[in-house]
C-alpha cells in the first residue's frame, strides 16, 4: 500500500499492489490497483450505467 500524489491533478491516489494475480482481479500490469478520493458528501459506490438506486443522489452527513 503507498499514497501516490499527481502534482499535474493535485490528487493523491491509493495505490495497492499484490505479489501475485487476484481470483477476482485476474492479471493486471504489475498487479496495481489505484483509488482516487471520493468527494465529502457524495456517493461511496458507483453504480453500472442505466441503474438508479437513489442512493446515488443522497447527501452523507
Amino acid at each position: 500500500m503507498e499514497l501516490h500524489y499527481f502534482s499535474g491533478s493535485n490528487e493523491t491516489q491509493l495505490m495497492l499492489q499484490s505479489d501475485s494475480e487476484t481470483e477476482r482481479e485476474g492479471r493486471q500490469e504489475n498487479n496495481k490497483q489505484s483509488y482516487a478520493p471520493r468527494a465529502a458528501g457524495g456517493s461511496l459506490i458507483d453504480d453500472p450505467p442505466g441503474i438508479e438506486t437513489g442512493f446515488g443522489k443522497k447527501e452523507i452527513k
